[in-house]
């Protein structure tokens, strides 16, 4: 399955000591190609976005897993 995030907002914050992440998705514009899977995805069966129309996303760390992976 494919999707599209239209709309994220977020930002990325790196200093010595903290590595995070923060990201805000408005789920009310998910969009994966297909009408009634996204209208299934929106309903209250799974996502409810009339009640939780974002979906927000915060990372407290990264650690590097590999010299070319976090």
């Amino acid at each position: 399955m494919m999707s599209r995030l239209s709309t994220v907002r977020g930002g990325w914050t790196i200093s010595h000591s903290t590595e995070s992440s923060q990201a805000t998705i408005d789920a009310r514009r998910l969009w994966s190609g297909e009408p009634d899977r996204d209208a299934h995805l929106r309903s209250a069966a799974f996502l409810d976005v009339e009640r939780f129309p974002e979906i927000a996303f915060t990372s407290t760390a990264v650690r590097l897993m590999s010299p070319n992976a976090a």
